[in-house]
Parts: structure tokens; sequence; C-alpha cells
């Protein structure tokens, strides 16, 4: 299976699974939030709530994952091969920044989450402390873990309307700004 045929379903089932969140939750996915230096940086899926703003990245990887909170890349062994990625929490942090600074938030009311598909068997090491990694049986339960108000009434419908204005309206414009978000990811891997 192709990875972006394989990615987008595991994007699909996360946002499945998030829809029934219910009433207090508003689901946003796959939005290009606009950062600092004038690009944009894909989001998974976007959650908001009285409990906080919820930034997901999903991986739909199979086999054994190991991997540290700090390290730069992780580890997937899968029939004894081993590949690297990118490690998700330094991922998921720059889409956090981004949002951060997109709504003009205190990065305290934003939960970083990063889900793997039930493929995936996690080995990583320690208690993270910057970011919540789980599958996706496990997702409700995590989001469900912050039950303090942080964000008032007032503040969700703005943000709601923020990040409204951010989906993508038709073919054509999805067509471009995934067209020019893939030409800068492929720019800043040649000079990384």
């Amino acid at each position: 299976m192709k990875p972006s045929l394989k990615g987008y379903l595991g994007e699909w089932y996360v946002n499945y699974k998030l829809k029934r969140l219910g009433d207090m939750y508003t689901v946003f996915h796959d939005l290009y939030v606009p950062t600092i230096n004038g690009k944009t940086t894909q989001v998974d899926h976007i959650v908001t709530s009285p409990f906080g703003i919820y930034v997901i990245e999903t991986k739909n990887y199979s086999g054994w994952i190991y991997g540290k909170e700090y390290q730069k890349y992780w580890t997937q062994v899968l029939y004894k091969r081993k590949e690297r990625l990118y490690n998700p929490i330094r991922q998921n942090y720059g889409h956090v920044r981004a949002v951060t600074k997109f709504l003009q938030l205190n990065e305290g009311k934003l939960h970083s989450i990063i889900v793997f598909s039930t493929k995936a068997k996690l080995k990583v090491k320690g208690h993270f402390t910057s970011a919540h990694v789980t599958t996706i049986p496990k997702l409700m339960k995590v989001i469900k873990s912050f039950d303090h108000y942080i964000i008032s009434d007032y503040e969700l419908k703005k943000i709601n309307k923020t990040l409204e204005n951010l989906k993508i309206k038709g073919k054509k414009e999805r067509y471009f700004i995934k067209k020019n978000h893939r030409k800068e990811v492929r720019r800043k891997r040649k000079f990384s």
C-alpha cells in the first residue's frame, strides 16, 4: 500500500473516532495552519473543547516503535528491518507552536497527542512530559482525561470560527495548497 494512502486511512479512522466525542468537542481535520515564516504546516486533527485544544498527529505504522521523548529520530522495526522516522513528538511540537501563534493562545491551553494505529507496538522509553503518545483504542481516554475548564465559551467560539476559516473549500484550492505544502516539505528535507 502506498504510504500516502496508508496515512490517509489512519487519519480517516482517527477522524471517525473523534467525531464520537460529543457536543463539547469540535473536530477539524487536515488543516494547513499558517506559520510565522509565511509557509504552512499540515495538522492531521485539531479538536477544540473547554478543556483545551488537542493537536493530534496520526501515525499509521506497523511493527515495534522505539524512541525517547527528546531523540531526533525514532526506530520502526518490522520483520527484522529497521527504519528511521522523525520523532513524532518533535514533529507535532512544530504543529502546536504554529497553532498557538495562529490562534494567539497560551501554549498551556494546547495538548499534543501522537496516536499510532493498533498495528504498532509502542516500545517507547519513559513518561513523556511534552506530549501524550498512545494508540487509537486509547485515544478517547487520553482526550477525556482532561476535565478542567480552561477555555471560556466566548474564547472557544472565537477559536472555532478562526479554525473554520482554514477549512479548504474546493478541490482546486486543496490541490494548490497540498502541492505548495509538499514542495516546502521536500525543500526542508533537502536542507536538513
